[in-house]
């Protein structure tokens, strides 16, 4: 019986970890456009490179 009740509660802990993941997983689909369009603003305040130059590095 003890095992058993183990084992709920390490299921409930893996069913809230994808339950967070999954919340974090949509709201970055919902803001992707949004923070991409911060993140190159900030690359390029810091003299970043372009798109084009980061394509040739890698």
């Amino acid at each position: 019986m003890k095992r058993n009740d183990g084992f709920s509660l390490f299921g409930l802990m893996i069913y809230m970890f994808f339950g967070v993941f999954m919340i974090l997983f949509f709201l970055l689909k919902l803001y992707y456009k949004l923070l991409w369009k911060l993140l190159k603003f900030i690359w390029k305040k810091c003299g970043g490179k372009t798109k084009e130059e980061i394509d040739l590095c890698h």
